[in-house]
């Protein structure tokens, strides 16, 4: 009699309340497609924030594959809690969200029955995460003008307009401008200072669902992440430049990029940050830095 072939082990870990919720509709179907390639699953829903972070910790070693099926933000969660792991997982991720910035960044635009197939049919590879202070993020922190959007903008509003409700909400808050005063000090010797609009640590090619904030050349495993800062412009004329950068990733004198280890923020007033969309707290002092090939992904 021949030898039975173990089956591989995937934990799918899911936000019903994610993105239009169009996860729950699609449980089955993710179901059977990780059942037809041969693996074995245990399914389980999450009912609050920070949950995922806990069973992620606690989830047993004889998993092959964790997935996490919701938005950047329940993704946050799953990497933070696996980052406490003695033996880390390799994760896979079905972006679910409004937004799905780190989705769009290892996919592309692809439906969740596609991103099924990339992680069965893929290695994993390693990435690199961020921390601000002690807390981690796959993708983003970030601080200044409409960064307060994607945590201020009522759930029920995302639910049933998707990425269009956070365009609803910045224009509510488009009379509220205000520059931040600040000094930052890269990787121990170039500091930066001036009064900005906005500043972000990222590592994603999109960022509140626009591509190119960043720049052009974006990698997820070069032990670097993208700095970019907004300066405040003195002339009214001058904010076309800065939304043109911002919508197409050019520069001109009002934007400042570059490639970082590290970076700290003094700021004169408490400053608020946005971590992968959600709020991650205010700040006089910011250290944010790259954690090197810190997790590892299916993409």
């Amino acid at each position: 009699m021949d030898k039975e072939v173990k089956k591989k082990k995937i934990y799918l870990l899911y936000n019903p309340k994610s993105g239009k919720e169009t996860v729950k509709a699609s449980l089955s179907d993710i179901i059977e497609r990780f059942s037809a390639a041969g693996f074995e699953i245990t399914v389980r829903p999450t009912s609050y924030s920070g949950e995922a972070t806990k069973i992620t910790a606690n989830i047993a070693d004889e998993y092959d594959i964790l997935v996490c099926c919701g938005g950047d933000g329940t993704l946050n969660e799953v990497v933070t809690g696996n980052l406490v792991r003695k033996m880390p997982l390799n994760i896979g991720y079905i972006p679910c969200g409004s937004t799905n910035d780190f989705g769009k960044t290892i996919y592309g635009d692809i439906g969740i029955l596609q991103a099924v197939d990339k992680i069965v049919g893929k290695h994993p590879n390693h990435i690199d995460c961020g921390k601000l202070e002690d807390r981690t993020f796959i993708y983003a922190a970030a601080f200044g003008l409409f960064t307060d959007i994607s945590y201020e903008t009522p759930h029920s509003e995302k639910a049933a307009l998707g990425h269009a409700a956070y365009m609803i909400e910045a224009a509510k808050n488009i009379g509220s401008i205000k520059p931040q005063s600040l000094r930052a000090v890269i990787d121990g010797e170039r500091a930066i200072e001036g009064e900005f609009l906005i500043g972000m640590v990222t590592n994603a090619e999109s960022v509140g669902g626009f591509q190119n904030i960043p720049g052009r050349n974006v990698s997820l495993q070069d032990g670097k992440m993208e700095l970019t800062m907004i300066m405040c412009p003195e002339k009214l004329g001058d904010y076309g430049k800065v939304l043109q950068a911002l919508l197409d990733g050019s520069k001109n004198e009002f934007v400042i990029r570059r490639k970082i280890k590290e970076v700290q923020f003094f700021f004169e007033e408490e400053t608020a940050f946005t971590v992968d969309g959600e709020y991650g707290g205010t700040y006089k002092k910011a250290n944010v830095r790259c954690i090197p090939s810190a997790v590892t992904m299916f993409y």
